[in-house]
């Protein structure tokens, strides 16, 4: 079995202990130790604090004013904070090293939270949609009340969200596009991290502009009456456009696809080793993406009898393992048959 040199940047913190994280001690205090102790995961434990008293202070404001509206928006931020605080503990949880229940570690948490916001942005949308399509088709309509100054402390904290996530706004690296599903090319590995982030970026995002929707609409209802759910439509488009793409990619990791250029590339790599001296054929070919920049890999080679089994090992690697992160090589001799031999019968 080999495996290639190539080891994530996580992975090697985690082994340099940079992060703090110690053994197995995997306490609260642990935990918190470790997010406080990297960057990205700081920004991230301070805006859910943030949004969690803002949350808190929205629903303090309702029941003393008895305001079933500001209930409700108090309620849909506080469950934003939770589903935050699910890409949180993923940040924790991928920090792990290797075990034996998780011999690849713990990468994939991060493409599980992602997958996890983007789903829950697309059912935002939807409600947003199903909200706009009442409000069309109901002859009553029930304007909200203006909480103006609510919305323009929710707006400054969906901003403060977007100026400390600003890096990840955009991710170029082809990993993330639906055809590459998540294949790192050898010029640059992106970190499942960063796909969390990214998702937390469009959270914010949406959380934002479905704030500035409520702010124009607070100022468009009363001179027209389609300007509310028109803009919960617009709304809800542009979440979807937004979060559709790392929805599908996210996907495609956690069913463990082939990404196109890996097959291709690896395709090419395999090429040259069935014209290697002694090597026969090859069979049963594995290939997945196990996070944004980690792929595995497994094929069986069959070699003559009279090949270097070393010598082919090493030459299989080095094809494959600018492509593959965990390779796994196995050899199979292909047994000699004996020359025929025709035998006379003396009579």
């Amino acid at each position: 079995h080999v495996r290639s040199p190539g080891t994530p940047m996580l992975s090697r913190l985690k082994t340099r202990g940079r992060l703090g994280l110690v053994g197995h001690d995997f306490s609260f205090r642990a935990y918190h130790r470790v997010l406080w102790g990297h960057s990205e995961s700081k920004k991230l434990l301070i805006f859910v604090t943030v949004s969690g008293a803002y949350s808190s202070f929205q629903l303090l404001y309702a029941t003393i004013y008895q305001s079933l509206e500001v209930m409700s928006s108090g309620l849909h931020n506080l469950f934003h904070c939770v589903v935050l605080s699910v890409s949180l503990l993923a940040m924790a949880l991928s920090l792990r090293p290797r075990d034996q229940g998780y011999t690849y570690g713990y990468d994939r948490c991060n493409v599980l939270a992602a997958f996890t916001n983007g789903v829950f942005l697309i059912f935002m949308a939807l409600f947003f949609l199903m909200e706009a399509t009442h409000h069309l088709t109901s002859e009553n309509h029930h304007h909200m009340q203006s909480h103006l100054f609510l919305l323009i402390a929710g707006f400054s904290v969906d901003l403060f969200g977007l100026y400390l996530f600003r890096p990840f706004s955009q991710l170029k690296a082809p990993s993330l596009r639906p055809a590459y599903a998540g294949f790192a090319t050898p010029e640059r590995s992106l970190e499942g991290h960063e796909v969390n982030l990214h998702s937390i970026y469009l959270h914010v995002l949406a959380d934002n502009v479905r704030t500035i929707g409520g702010m124009v609409s607070l100022r468009l209802h009363r001179d027209w009456d389609l300007a509310s759910p028109l803009i919960l439509i617009l709304v809800a488009i542009f979440i979807m456009y937004s979060t559709i793409p790392l929805t599908r990619a996210t996907s495609a990791i956690i069913l463990q696809t082939a990404p196109t250029p890996l097959l291709i590339s690896v395709q090419r790599g395999m090429k040259e080793i069935l014209s290697y001296p002694g090597v026969v054929s090859c069979k049963d070919q594995r290939w997945w993406v196990f996070a944004p920049g980690i792929t595995v890999g497994s094929v069986i080679l069959k070699i003559r009898h009279d090949a270097g089994h070393q010598d082919v090992l090493c030459m299989a690697n080095s094809m494959l393992k600018k492509y593959v992160t965990h390779l796994t090589i196995q050899l199979e001799r292909v047994r000699r048959i004996a020359p025929a031999t025709n035998v006379g019968t003396i009579i």
